[in-house]
């Protein structure tokens, strides 16, 4: 299954990415402090890129085996 996001922005909050992967924004959120989805903090807040997101989906669907 591949997804395409080119329309959208590049970097994505964690609530837009929990949207995208239909999860709660805080298994992102876990996600993104356990490394199992590769992100970045702005302050408070973490950031994915979006390249990320798409690579879960072509690549690395064992990140949902929590």
């Amino acid at each position: 299954m591949s997804i395409n996001l080119t329309n959208q922005a590049e970097v994505l909050t964690v609530a837009e990415t929990a949207q995208i992967l239909r999860l709660s924004r805080t298994t992102v959120w876990r996600f993104c402090r356990d490394g199992k989805l590769k992100a970045f903090r702005v302050g408070h807040s973490w950031r994915i890129n979006r390249h990320e997101v798409e690579q879960l989906f072509d690549h690395d669907l064992r990140i949902f085996k929590i």
